[in-house]
């Protein structure tokens, strides 16, 4: 925690300018671009976040309400951050957020995670796709498409990905970081 906050007193909040016509999760999307051009690598919690993008002199509480509506906002500002500046948010729990300082460290930072994301969503679709039994779908025309689909297409996909190759070109390399 203090080389967290360590980290966020040397970001000078006073060369930061934003367009308070801005709606809050572009203003969120700018600093975080931002940060990424003259901080590169500095996580910041999101109660740091509404400091800097509401220009607070003081940082509100993690717990206030402030704080957690803007957390129920952060779908919008990863999406904002991507679409306008190129950059991913990469999430670090219990540290903070940042954006992506270029290529490299999306691949070696979000990519993993989206990654296993897909290998979780994957495990799912299997489980339920298993749980489905075709004898017991009544032959209506209401179901006929979606019985031909999954015979012909989803039973494809599902045996491709459901390989213990896939699952492991899903999983990034072993860190060699220290």
């Amino acid at each position: 925690m203090a080389k967290r906050k360590a980290a966020e007193a040397t970001i000078d909040l006073a060369q930061y300018k934003f367009d308070p016509e801005m709606k809050q999760p572009h203003r969120a999307a700018h600093f975080l671009d931002w940060l990424a051009t003259r901080y590169p690598g500095h996580w910041v919690r999101l109660n740091f976040i509404v400091k800097a993008v509401n220009g607070y002199k003081h940082q509100p509480l993690e717990r206030s309400d402030e704080v957690k509506l803007f957390r129920n906002r952060m779908a919008t500002v990863k999406r904002t951050l991507k679409d306008m500046y190129g950059r991913a948010l990469i999430p670090q729990r219990s540290v903070g957020v940042r954006a992506s300082i270029d290529d490299a460290d999306r691949l070696r930072n979000a990519l993993p995670a989206r990654m296993i994301t897909l290998q979780r969503a994957k495990d799912r679709a299997v489980e339920e796709a298993q749980a489905i039994d075709l004898k017991n779908v009544p032959n209506t025309a209401e179901n006929k498409p979606y019985k031909e689909w999954f015979a012909k297409d989803v039973q494809k996909v599902l045996d491709f990905v459901s390989t213990e190759d896939f699952d492991r070109r899903c999983l990034p390399p072993a860190s060699t970081e220290p």
